[in-house]
C-alpha cells in the first residue's frame, strides 16, 4: 500500500508540474505557415511613340504587396515604389537598359524580374533646304521630319564652328567674295542617328545696284564710301543705335560732330546719277539729334557747275529744317522748291547731297544719326500723332487752313509737343475741313472704332469724322465713305471721341478705307459757318 500511495503522489505531482510549466508558455501562431515569396512576376509597360523616350510601366505578381522598379539607366539607383495596379513613368535617353522590378510580399519575402529595354528613336527625315541669297548673303532655312536642331556648315573657312538653328529657324552668313561653296546641313533629332545633305551654293554679286534715292544704308555691297566727313565732322555706317519710333530699320548713318568742330562741318555724298525730281521736289530725311531745335541744313549740288571762291559748286540749292525732338527719330521734310539762296532749277542735274546737323554752330562733342534719304511726303498711317513733320504734313485743307503747330494745352489729357491746327473762318461751307491719304488702307478687322482728340476754341460745336476709299473718288470726292458726327462739350480743353464705324450699315471691310477727313464746324444742316473756330487734333487711333 505504501508503495502504491508513493507512485500516487508523484504522478500528482509530475501532473502539477507539468499544468504549470503549460502555463508559463507564449502560444505560438501557424497561421502563416504556408506563405511564400510572390510568384508569377511580370512587367508590362507602354513605349510613348512620340521620340521623348517616356516608358510606362506596370508590374505585377501573385501575393505582392508592393513593387520597386529600378530602371537601370543610372548608378545606385533608388528605386520607385508602386503599389500593385499603379503604374510609374520614366524618360529614358536613347540606348539598351535592364529593368528590373522586385515584388514584395507581405511577410517581407521578394522575388524579381529583369527585362531588356530597348529604346530607340525616328531618325529625321525628308530634309529640305529653302535658300535665299542676296549678293553675298546667304539664308538657309531647313527643315525636316524629327529633328530637332540643324548644323549648317557654310563651308568658307576649314574646321569652321556651325550655325545651329532649330526647326523652321534660318540660318544667315555673308561670304568675304564671291565663289562656289559646298553648304552642308546636319539634321539632329532624339535619334542617335542623324541625316545630312550638302549643296553648292554659287555665289555672286548682283549687277545694276547703283547709288541713289532711296538710300537707306541697308545694302551689304553698296559702296558708302562716297559719303564723307568734313569741318570736323565723321561719317559711318552703323547698327541703328535706338531702333523706335520714326526709324526701325537695321543700318544709319552716324555723324559725330567734334568739340570745335566747324560752324559749317558736315557730310557729303556724290551720287553717279542726278536726282530725279519729276515727281516731287521733297525729301525726306530721319534725323536723330541730342536735342531739340536743331537747326539741319540741306544742300544738293550741281558738281558739274564751275567751282566758287572756295572749290564747291556753284550750282545748288539749300533748304533748312528743324527737330522737333530730342533723343529720338523723327522724319524732316524738305522742299528744294522753296530754295531762298538760288532758285531751283528742274533742268539742273543735282548730284550731290551735303548735311549741315546744327549749321552755325561749332561743334560740341555731339552725335547725330541720319537715315532714309527719298523722295516724296512718306504718307502717315495710324496711329497718327503729329511727331514726325515729314510724314504727317500731308494734309490737305479745303475752305479750311491747316498747320502742325506746338500743342496749345499739354496736361495730362495730352501731354504731346505738336498738334495739327485747324482754323475755320466764318461763313465758310459746311463741308470745310482737311483730308489726309493714309500710306495703306487701315485694318478695320478687329476694331472699326477710332479715337481721335479735339481742342475746340468754342463749345458745343459740331464736327465730322469720315473715313472714304480712295479708289473710289469720282470729280472730286469718293463714292465710298462712313461719316460719324459729334459735338465738342468744352471750349479750351482736350476731349477724346470715338467713333465706331462698324455700327454704320454702309460700312464694308471688303472696301478699303485709306482716307480720314475732318470737317470742324460741320452743321447737320448745312448751313455755313455762323463764326470762326480753331480746332486742335491730336492721337488719331484704332481702339483696339
Amino acid at each position: 500500500m505504501k508503495t502504491l500511495k508513493n507512485l500516487f503522489i508523484y504522478m500528482f505531482s509530475l501532473m502539477a508540474l507539468v499544468l504549470g510549466s503549460s502555463c508559463e508558455t507564449e502560444e505560438t501562431s501557424y497561421a502563416f505557415q504556408d506563405v511564400s515569396a510572390p510568384t508569377n512576376v511580370a512587367i508590362a509597360f507602354d513605349m510613348a511613340q512620340d521620340d521623348s523616350g517616356t516608358v510606362t510601366v506596370t508590374p505585377s505578381a501573385e501575393g505582392a504587396t508592393a513593387f520597386e522598379i529600378f530602371f537601370g539607366d543610372v548608378e545606385d539607383e533608388t528605386p520607385v515604389q508602386v503599389s500593385p495596379g499603379e503604374s510609374a513613368d520614366h524618360v529614358y535617353a536613347e540606348g539598351t537598359y535592364e529593368m528590373k522590378v522586385v515584388a514584395v510580399g507581405i511577410t517581407g519575402l521578394t522575388s524579381s524580374l529583369t527585362k531588356t529595354v530597348d529604346v530607340s528613336f525616328s531618325k529625321p527625315e525628308n530634309l529640305v533646304l529653302d535658300i535665299q541669297t542676296t549678293n553675298l548673303t546667304a539664308n538657309i532655312t531647313p527643315s525636316a521630319d524629327n529633328a530637332m536642331e540643324f548644323e549648317v556648315y557654310f563651308g568658307e573657312v576649314l574646321g569652321e564652328e556651325p550655325v545651329v538653328v532649330g526647326n523652321g529657324g534660318t540660318a544667315n552668313y555673308t561670304y568675304a567674295a564671291e565663289g562656289a561653296y559646298t553648304v552642308r546641313v546636319v539634321a539632329k533629332g532624339a535619334s542617335s542617328q542623324v541625316t545630312e545633305t550638302s549643296i553648292v551654293l554659287t555665289m555672286a554679286i548682283s549687277g545694276g545696284e547703283v547709288l541713289g534715292l532711296p538710300l537707306n544704308f541697308e545694302s551689304e555691297t553698296l559702296d558708302y564710301s562716297g559719303f564723307f566727313g568734313f569741318g570736323g565732322a565723321g561719317v559711318a555706317v552703323i547698327d541703328n543705335p535706338d531702333m523706335r519710333g520714326a526709324n526701325t530699320s537695321a543700318k544709319v548713318i552716324e555723324v559725330p560732330k567734334a568739340a570745335g568742330a566747324e560752324v559749317w562741318a558736315g557730310i557729303k555724298m556724290e551720287l553717279p546719277e542726278p536726282i530725279n525730281f519729276t515727281e516731287s521736289t521733297e525729301m525726306t530725311i530721319n534725323v536723330w539729334s541730342p536735342r531739340a531745335g536743331v537747326p539741319v541744313l540741306l544742300k544738293l549740288e550741281d558738281t558739274n557747275s564751275e567751282p566758287d571762291g572756295n572749290g564747291n559748286p556753284s550750282v545748288f540749292v539749300e533748304v533748312w529744317g528743324t527737330t522737333t525732338r530730342a533723343n529720338t527719330w523723327e522724319t524732316i521734310s524738305f522742299d528744294v522748291s522753296t530754295s531762298e539762296n538760288l532758285p531751283y532749277d528742274a533742268a539742273v542735274g543735282y548730284n550731290a547731297i551735303v548735311v549741315f546737323p546744327d549749321f552755325g554752330t561749332p561743334g560740341q562733342e555731339e552725335t547725330f544719326y541720319f537715315d532714309d534719304f527719298q523722295l516724296g511726303k512718306v504718307l502717315p498711317a495710324l496711329p497718327i500723332t503729329f511727331e514726325s513733320t515729314g510724314v504727317e504734313l500731308g494734309w490737305s485743307p479745303f475752305e479750311t487752313s491747316v498747320a502742325i503747330v506746338e500743342n496749345p494745352q499739354v496736361d495730362a489729357d495730352n501731354p504731346s509737343a505738336t498738334v495739327l491746327e485747324m482754323i475755320k473762318d466764318a461763313d465758310k461751307p459746311f463741308w470745310g475741313g482737311a483730308l489726309v491719304l493714309l500710306k495703306e488702307g487701315m485694318d478695320l478687322t478687329n476694331s472699326a472704332t477710332i479715337s481721335v482728340k479735339i481742342w475746340s476754341s468754342r463749345a458745343n460745336t459740331p464736327f465730322t469724322v469720315e473715313i472714304e476709299d480712295s479708289s473710289t473718288i469720282e470729280g472730286c470726292c469718293p463714292t465710298v465713305f462712313v461719316v460719324k458726327r459729334a459735338t465738342t462739350q468744352t471750349s479750351g480743353t482736350w476731349e477724346t471721341f470715338t467713333f465706331d464705324f462698324s455700327d454704320d450699315p454702309t460700312f464694308d471691310l471688303a472696301n478699303v478705307y485709306d482716307r480720314v477727313v475732318i470737317r470742324p464746324f460741320s452743321n447737320e444742316d448745312q448751313s455755313n459757318t455762323t463764326e470762326a473756330v480753331t480746332f486742335y487734333v491730336d492721337d488719331i487711333q484704332i481702339v483696339q
